[in-house]
C-alpha cells in the first residue's frame, strides 16, 4: 500500500488506532509496553493484532480489487464463485429436507450440513468483494424475497451474507412438514434468486467478451493502418532522406572546397598586407586596434638614389622610365629578403630600407645594413640599362645610424613611417656622396668599426645641413666615412637572415667578432 488505509473513515469500531500512521505506531508501542506476560490474557492479545490484521488486509484487498486492469476476468470469477454458492447451497438444501423429515441428524451429516451452508456463504461473499456489479444483483434478488425470509438475512458489519439458522442451530430441534416446506420453499426460492444473478452474469461475460473482441479488432484494424501507412510512407521517406544526404554531402564538399579558396585569399590578402606594413603592426591593424608610435633607441637608416636620374628620364620614355625602375627595385627587394631589415618606401628613384624596427635586433642592425649595402652595390655593377646598351647604372649611397619614432599614419591608407633627426641625417648621407660608393655617418662607424671586418676609409668632416640644429643654433659637425668593403683576411659574412641551417645566427657571429676584434685590437686594419 503506498498510502495508509483509510481505514478510520469507516466508522467500524476499533478503528481510531489507524487514523494515521504515526497513531497507530504509537498505539501499537503503547499496547505493547501494556502486556505483563504474568497477568495478561493470551486471548486479549491474540485478539488485538488479529482485528488490526483484519482491518489491513482488508483495506489492501480493497486497493487490489481497485486496480485499473480489465474486468472480464472478474465476472468470470464472480460467475464461477456463484455457480460453486448455487452448488453448496442445493447441498444444504438436501441435508436441511433430512433434518425436518427425521426430526434429527447424525454428527457426519450436520457436518456436512454446515460446511456445505458456510461454503454457500463464503462463494457469495468472495463474488461481492470482487466484483460491483454482482455483489449489486445479489443484493437486489435477495432482498425481493427479504419480507418472507426467515432462515436467510443480512446480519453484521459490512452487509456480508451471514447464516441464522432458527430451527437447526443447536441440532436438537424437533421437526414437522410445516416448518420443512417453508424451508426448503425459502431455500428453493434463494436458489432461484441466485440462478438469475448467474444468467445476468452469463450476459454481462458475452458483452465483455464482445466489447474486447470489439477493441481487439479495432486495435489490430488500427495497427494494419498503421503498417499499412509505413510501408507506404517509408520508401518516400527514405527517398526524401538519402536526397537530403546527398544534398548535405555536396554542400559539405562545396562548403570545404570555398573554405579553401577563402583561405588561400586570405593568405595572399595577408601576404599583400605584410608587403606594405610590417607584421606586427599588420596584426594590430585587423583587430582593429590603435597602433601606437614607438621610439626607437638605435637604428640604421638605408637610403640611395640612382645618379643622373633626372637626365635618365627625360631621355627615355614614362614606360621604359617604369621598366628601369621596377626591375631594379624586384631585384633589391629579392636581396634585402635575406636580412633582418625592413623596406621602409620608395619614391621615384629613392630606395629607403631600415634595420632594428619594428623589431629590435640590438646593435646588429648596423652590420645588417652594411652587409645589404655591399650586396646592393654589386647588384647596381652589374646592371645595364635595356634600352641603354652599354651604358650603366651608378647610385648614391648613405648610412646613419640613431634614433627615432616610429609609427602608423593615416586610416584610409595607412602608412608606417618613420620620424626624427636620423633620416634627415641619412638623406644628407645619401646626398653628400659619391656615385658607387657607400657612405656612412660617424655612429654607424663605430658600431661597424668593432667587429673588425670591414674596410672603412676616412672621408671628411661635414656640416650636416638640416632642420635639427644644435643648442647655440650652429650646424652639426660630423665625421664621414666611405664603407669599402670587407677586410680581405676576414672571410665573407654571411647573411643573418640567410635560410642555410648549417650557418652560425648573425648576433652570435656578432659577438664572437667583437671579442676576437678586442683581443687583437693592434692588428685592426682600418683605412682611413
Amino acid at each position: 500500500m503506498r498510502q495508509w488505509p483509510k481505514v478510520y473513515q469507516t466508522n467500524l469500531p476499533g478503528t481510531r488506532p489507524f487514523k494515521s500512521r504515526v497513531r497507530f505506531q504509537i498505539r501499537l508501542q503503547d499496547f505493547r509496553d501494556s502486556i505483563n506476560p504474568l497477568e495478561t490474557q493470551v486471548t486479549r492479545v491474540v485478539s488485538w493484532y488479529n482485528n488490526a490484521n483484519r482491518l489491513l488486509l482488508k483495506a489492501l484487498s480493497n486497493t487490489i480489487n481497485k486496480a485499473d486492469v480489465s474486468s472480464l476476468w472478474r465476472i468470470l470469477i464472480s460467475y464461477k464463485n456463484v455457480m460453486k454458492s448455487e452448488e453448496q447451497f442445493g447441498i444444504s438444501l438436501v441435508y436441511g429436507a433430512a433434518y425436518f423429515l427425521k426430526g434429527k441428524l447424525d454428527q457426519p451429516s450436520y457436518l456436512t450440513w454446515v460446511e456445505a451452508t458456510s461454503q454457500a456463504w463464503h462463494w457469495l461473499n468472495q463474488t461481492r468483494a470482487l466484483s460491483e456489479r454482482a455483489s449489486r444483483l445479489l443484493y437486489e434478488k435477495i432482498m425481493r424475497n427479504k419480507a418472507t425470509a426467515v432462515t436467510y438475512r443480512f446480519v453484521g458489519t459490512d452487509n456480508d451474507f451471514t447464516y441464522r439458522s432458527e430451527i437447526i442451530g443447536n441440532n436438537q430441534g424437533t421437526g414437522s412438514l410445516e416448518m420443512a416446506d417453508r424451508y426448503m420453499q425459502e431455500t428453493a426460492g434463494f436458489i432461484d434468486s441466485i440462478r438469475e444473478v448467474e444468467a445476468l452474469l452469463v450476459g454481462d461475460i458475452r458483452t465483455a467478451i464482445e466489447d474486447q473482441m470489439t477493441l481487439a479488432d479495432s486495435q489490430y484494424n488500427l495497427a494494419l493502418a498503421v503498417l499499412v501507412l509505413v510501408l507506404i510512407i517509408s520508401p518516400i521517406i527514405i527517398l526524401l532522406v538519402r536526397r537530403a544526404t546527398n544534398l548535405i554531402h555536396v554542400y559539405a564538399i562545396d562548403l570545404i572546397a570555398k573554405s579553401t579558396d577563402v583561405k588561400k585569399e586570405k593568405r595572399k590578402s595577408d601576404n599583400l598586407v605584410y608587403q606594405l606594413l610590417p607584421r606586427s603592426v599588420a596584426h594590430y591593424l585587423k583587430q582593429s586596434k590603435q597602433v601606437p608610435a614607438e621610439y626607437f633607441e638605435s637604428v640604421t637608416i638605408y637610403l640611395s638614389d640612382i645618379v643622373g636620374f633626372t637626365r635618365i628620364s627625360s631621355e627615355s620614355s614614362p614606360l621604359q622610365v617604369v621598366l628601369l625602375l621596377n626591375t631594379l627595385y624586384k631585384q633589391f627587394d629579392s636581396c634585402i629578403e635575406k636580412y633582418d631589415v625592413y623596406k621602409m618606401e620608395t619614391i621615384g628613384d629613392a630606395y629607403m630600407v631600415v634595420s632594428g624596427l619594428p623589431n629590435r635586433n640590438g646593435e646588429r642592425h648596423a652590420i645588417e645594413i652594411a652587409e645589404m649595402s655591399l650586396q646592393l652595390l654589386d647588384v647596381v655593377s652589374k646592371f645595364e640599362l635595356l634600352h641603354k646598351k652599354g651604358e650603366k647604372l651608378q647610385v648614391r649611397i648613405g648610412v646613419h645610424s640613431g634614433t627615432c619614432v616610429a609609427g602608423v599614419v593615416g586610416t584610409k591608407m595607412p602608412r608606417y613611417c618613420m620620424f626624427g633627426k636620423t633620416i634627415t641625417s641619412a638623406h644628407f648621407m645619401e646626398s653628400s656622396g659619391m656615385p658607387m660608393k657607400i657612405h656612412i655617418s660617424e655612429t654607424t662607424y663605430k658600431i661597424l668599426v668593432l667587429t673588425g671586418r670591414y674596410n672603412i676609409e676616412f672621408h671628411k668632416r661635414l656640416q650636416v645641413i638640416s632642420k635639427y640644429r644644435v643648442q647655440n643654433g650652429q650646424e652639426e659637425n660630423m665625421d664621414t666615412y666611405w664603407l669599402m668593403g670587407h677586410v680581405k683576411s676576414t672571410e665573407q659574412p654571411t647573411p643573418s637572415a640567410s635560410k642555410h641551417e648549417d650557418e652560425m645566427p648573425a648576433f652570435l657571429q656578432y659577438f664572437a667578432d667583437s671579442e676576437t676584434t678586442r683581443s687583437q685590437q693592434p692588428k685592426t686594419t682600418t683605412n682611413f
